[in-house]
């Protein structure tokens, strides 16, 4: 059931950012002009870098193709745009609620990987971070002597 829950927060994720980073490649200009307006140094650049990774970042977690890398990416584009939207206004104001959301979702992935139902799982494995500890004395069949 972990991998369906690891599925949907994937689908979910995914999507959002798929739809943001779309949102600025079709309307690049606009998206530079934001850029430019906030105070950017080389806004054309900054404008390109958020849209790949926001659009770049949402494939890769809505396929589970190279999650931890995809994750990273949504995570550092949440980061700008929590910088963008919430610098001119308070810390808890609506538009720090959606960037915070997304990046606790990334990285939630990014720690645990996209689950069974990805190309990760098909192309590598499933795999997650170790939990077993050197002092695991859970089970009495273990065979370390705590």
């Amino acid at each position: 059931m972990a991998d369906v829950g690891l599925l949907i927060l994937r689908v979910g994720v995914g999507a959002t950012m798929i739809q943001a980073g779309l949102l600025k490649a079709f309307d690049f200009d606009t998206a530079v002009g934001s850029m430019e307006y906030g105070g950017w140094r080389l806004p054309k650049l900054a404008a390109f870098m958020v849209t790949a990774a926001e659009t770049a970042g949402g494939i890769g977690l809505l396929l589970g193709l190279l999650t931890p890398l995809a994750a990273c990416a949504v995570v550092a584009a949440m980061i700008d745009a929590w910088a963008v939207n919430v610098s001119a206004a308070a810390f808890w104001s609506d538009p720090f609620n959606v960037p915070f959301l997304i990046a606790v979702g990334a990285g939630a992935l990014l720690f645990t990987g996209a689950g069974r139902y990805s190309v990760d799982a098909r192309i590598f494995g499933s795999w997650r971070f170790a939990s077993v500890s050197r002092w695991d004395c859970s089970s009495w069949r273990s065979p370390r002597r705590c």
